[in-house]
Order: C-alpha cells, then sequence, then structure tokens
C-alpha cells in the first residue's frame, strides 16, 4: 500500500506543478518564454542582466532610462538563502550577482513579446532549490543552461543536459567567462591588466568538445532530433572589452547567441505560446497515464497480500479457539462446583453465559490487536439460548422389601385349629381338618402382610453437568468464532479490497479517459494544428 501511496504522491505532485505552470502562463506567458538553468555561480544572473539592460551590472540610471525598460517581477521561492520578495524584486529591478547562492527562487522580466526567467542553481546544495528550478522547464519556450568555461566535462552537468534536451524543446548551451585577464605593456613600459576573451580556436574548441560530449550520452535517433547549438560568450567583455559596443557584441559571442535566440523564436511562430501549453499538458497526461499504470503492479501485488492476510487471519481464529477452549472448560468447571451444591441451576446457566462473554471478550480484544484492528465497541455476540446443560440433581438407588410374616403366622394358627377338630372326626377327618384350617388361617394372616419400598442417596449429576457445560462451551465458542470471521471479513474487504477493487475500476476508466485525451492531442500535433 506504501507505494500506492508514493505513486498517488507523485501524482498530486505534478498536478500542482501543472497548475501553477498554467498560473504563470496567464501572468506571465505572453509572447516567448527562455528559462535559465545551471549551476551555482555560471554566470546566470550576469547574463539575465545583460539581456535585460546591454549590461551585467546596471546602474541605477541605466534601469530608470532603459528602453524599452524591462518589468522585473517574483514568482516563487524555495524560502532558502535570500529573502526575496515582490516588493524587494520591484525595487531591486535586477539578478543579485555575487553572493554565494544567488537565486533561491524564480525571478525574471518580461519585455514586449518576451519573457526572461532565471531559476535556481540546478546543483543547489539545498535540494529544494534544485526541485524549484525543475518545476518551470515545461513553462517554457526556450532552455538556457549556463556553464562556466572553467569547468571541466562533468557527466553530472551532461545527465541535466540530456534530461533538458529530452523534453524536446530548443535548446542552447552557454558557455560563460569565456575571457581572460591578460597583462599588457603600455607604450611607457607599464604593466597593465588587460580583459582579452579567449582566442576563437580555444572557444570553437570548447564549444565542439562540449558538443561531443554531450551526444556521447543520447541515440542517433536523439541527436538528429534535437534542437541543440552550443555557444561561448563573456558578459563582461561585453560590456568593458576593447573595441567599440557593435565589435564588444561580435567578439563577447553576444551577437551569435541573440541570434540564436531570434531564430529559434521565429521558428517558432506567433502562437508559439499556445503551442508550449499544449505540449506541457500533453506532456502531463502522458506522465499521468505512465503514473496509471503504475497503479495496476501494487494493486495486483495488494490483492495477493489480502488474499494471505486472510489465510493468516483464518489461522490465527483456529489458535485462539484452540487456547481458548481449555479456558472455557475451567470456567464451566468451576461455576459448577460453586452452584451444584445450592441447586440453583437457572443461575447457574446464567452464570455460565456471562462467564463465557467474557472470556470472548478478552479473546476478540487480543485478537484486535494481534491484527491490527481498532475496536470501536465491546463486540456483542449472539449465542443461541437453548442449551443442553441439565439441572443439578442428587442420583438415589430404590430398594423393595416384601414382609410374609402375617401370612405364615395365619397358616400355623389355622392348621392348629382344624387339626383339632378332626381329632373329633378320627384321623382322616384330622388330617382334612387340618388343610382346611390352614388355608382359612393363611387368608386371615395376609391382612398382616407389608411391602416396603426405601430410596438411598448415591451420589449426584455434577460430572455430567459439567460435560454438558463443556459442550456448549464449544458451540457457543463456534458460534463466536464464525462471528469473528465475519467481522474480520468485512473490516478486511470492506476496507481494503472493495477499496481496491474500486480504485483499480476507476484507475481503469481514468486510463480509457487520458489515453482518448492524449490521442486527439497527438493527432493535432502531428497534422499541425498544435
Amino acid at each position: 500500500m506504501t507505494s500506492i501511496g508514493d505513486i498517488r504522491a507523485r501524482w498530486d505532485k505534478s498536478f500542482c506543478a501543472l497548475k501553477k505552470r498554467g498560473d504563470f502562463y496567464l501572468r506571465r506567458g505572453q509572447g516567448s518564454m527562455v528559462c535559465v538553468f545551471g549551476k551555482v555561480k555560471a554566470g546566470k544572473s550576469s547574463l539575465g542582466n545583460y539581456v535585460a539592460y546591454g549590461t551585467d551590472s546596471p546602474t541605477p540610471e541605466i534601469k530608470e532610462t532603459a528602453q524599452p525598460r524591462p518589468e522585473f517581477f517574483f514568482e516563487d521561492s524555495s524560502g532558502l538563502n535570500e529573502k526575496m520578495s515582490a516588493d524587494i524584486m520591484a525595487q531591486q529591478r535586477q539578478f543579485g550577482v555575487g553572493i554565494a547562492e544567488t537565486t533561491s527562487s524564480i525571478q525574471g522580466f518580461s519585455l514586449p513579446g518576451f519573457t526572461w526567467v532565471d531559476t535556481p542553481g540546478v546543483d543547489s546544495p539545498n535540494a529544494t532549490n534544485g526541485d524549484l528550478a525543475y518545476q518551470y522547464i515545461d513553462a517554457c519556450d526556450l532552455i538556457v543552461f549556463t556553464l562556466h568555461s572553467g569547468s571541466s566535462e562533468r557527466a553530472s552537468d551532461r545527465d541535466k543536459i540530456v534530461s533538458f534536451l529530452r523534453r524536446g524543446k530548443p535548446f542552447v548551451l552557454v558557455i560563460t567567462a569565456s575571457d581572460d585577464v591578460e597583462e599588457d605593456e603600455t607604450l611607457d613600459g607599464e604593466i597593465i591588466r588587460v580583459l582579452a576573451m579567449k582566442s576563437d580556436f580555444v572557444r570553437k574548441e570548447h564549444c565542439r568538445r562540449m558538443r561531443a560530449f554531450v551526444e556521447e550520452a543520447l541515440t542517433p535517433e536523439e541527436v538528429s532530433r534535437a534542437d541543440f547549438s552550443v555557444v561561448s560568450v563573456s558578459a563582461r567583455y561585453a560590456c568593458a572589452g576593447n573595441g567599440t559596443q557593435e565589435e564588444r557584441w561580435a567578439e563577447s559571442g553576444m551577437q551569435e547567441f541573440f541570434t540564436d535566440l531570434l531564430d529559434t523564436f521565429q521558428a517558432q511562430g506567433t502562437s508559439v505560446r499556445e503551442k508550449t501549453a499544449l505540449r506541457d499538458v500533453r506532456g502531463c497526461l502522458k506522465e499521468t497515464l505512465d503514473t496509471l499504470n503504475e497503479f495496476e503492479v501494487p494493486s495486483e501485488a495488494f490483492a495477493g497480500v489480502i488474499e494471505e492476510r486472510q489465510k493468516w487471519l483464518e489461522k490465527k481464529l483456529r489458535d485462539l479457539k484452540v487456547e481458548t477452549t481449555p479456558v472455557l472448560e475451567k470456567v464451566a468447571n468451576d461455576l459448577a462446583v460453586i452452584y451444584a451444591p445450592t441447586k440453583r441451576s437457572l443461575y447457574y446457566r446464567n452464570a455460565l453465559r456471562q462467564g463465557f462473554i467474557s472470556v470472548m471478550e478478552k479473546m476478540a480484544a487480543d485478537y484486535d490487536n494481534c491484527i491490527g484492528r481498532t475496536p470501536h465497541t465491546v463486540p456483542t455476540f449472539k449465542l443461541s439460548y437453548r442449551t443442553c446443560v441439565p439441572h443439578f440433581e442428587d442420583i438415589f438407588a430404590t430398594t423393595t422389601h416384601e414382609s410374609k410374616l402375617g401370612s405364615n403366622i395365619g397358616n400355623a394358627l389355622g392348621s392348629l385349629a382344624g387339626g383339632l377338630a378332626g381329632l373329633v372326626g378320627g384321623p382322616l377327618g384330622g388330617i382334612a381338618g387340618g388343610v382346611a384350617g390352614s388355608a382359612a388361617g393363611g387368608k386371615i394372616g395376609s391382612f398382616f402382610d407389608d411391602t416396603t419400598v426405601t430410596k438411598v442417596k448415591t451420589g449426584d449429576n455434577l460430572e455430567a453437568v459439567i460435560s454438558n457445560s463443556k459442550h456448549q462451551m464449544a458451540i457457543w465458542l463456534n458460534e463466536a468464532v464464525a462471528q469473528l470471521e465475519d467481522s474480520t471479513k468485512d473490516w478486511l474487504y470492506k476496507g481494503t479490497a472493495s477499496s481496491l477493487k474500486t480504485l483499480r475500476k476507476e484507475t481503469g476508466q481514468m486510463i480509457s479517459a487520458v489515453s482518448g485525451s492524449l490521442e486527439h492531442l497527438n493527432k493535432d500535433f502531428d497534422n499541425g494544428n498544435a
């Protein structure tokens, strides 16, 4: 997700820069515009003053009498080094020269049909200054890059020049300070120091080497397409050298420099501003399209991350379920032991439910903390109310005892009575009388028989209650974990996956729209309409 954020930040920065340049077009964009870039102390400001006034260090008198009078402006600042503002620039009416970091802002001047923009040094030790300079490249019609004649051929300079050339704008590499201070002797033998231009051979060779050095970093196709020239100048000599103004103008290289500018502007035509603005828009659209296409890679990767995250969350829930099970079983056991003696089954079931909820609330908090989710409220679990937990009960054993004592005594007495009666009638009569008497006595004695039922307590159903309570806890645990899983999916997919899906959909629509706009612009450029 970080990469998507980085892409979005670059995108926002690009559009902000385009808006800034658009506002700049409206304020300063009448006629042709030159943006000057270069290394710190490479002569940018001196060159700008010469273009504005015909001298590198204009006096108050020159500034007051100059015709046409350049209108100096302050556009933007990095907030570093010099304290510059629109009011200060309006009073100063020139570029500062000779300061350690002369420019940390976008400054410039306008003449009828022409605008010159001076930028911070692109190799400034302050990165903010360099960034500010690059923001205005696409606003100009021609890029001037200054390089001090004493500088060696550095790869860092070439990289910057190549990056400018690849923007497809006319480019002039200006080698500044192409002069020497030589010693000479007067007719009186006095040794004097004289400002002189470097020889034509040295200057031309320097220009040739720099051009070859730059072209080494370009492809043959880029070399053929590049609108690129190199000139060697000295603003100091143009102002203070020997000879007439016309001679100094030619010998200093300024004539060649201004000729390059004029030829470029004439080739661009009067609609150069509109074309430059359209090219800027086209460049921004290309950058936008590239940025939109970049979204696809991290968004696909993020979709994979979401899938892996879901698997990890499912495993985490399974692990928590395993860890929580013995805790819940202990709660069921401890509560059952407490409520069993009083047989308060209803209170026990309520306590069992509350105990479960307490354990699950802590489990849910640990789970949220583990997955990085901030809970807004205490989770509410919907648990089934029908339970398999029985009431507390004692267990009894029942015994039954039947007493035949009355029947036995009746039989004995009946037999005795019958026997006595039978003695009167002889032996046979005695036997018969005994049988009959026994039967009669038995019937009478049966009224005194008894059956006794006895119930004996042998234990209780505590173990069954505990076992069923653990089973009920397992049922509730499955229900609660399922609810946690559902809430996690809502959090994961609604907060990320659904947003990612929307992002990819809208990105696709924007790619289609930007591609269509680019296609129309490219056709206009191909047909010469832009």
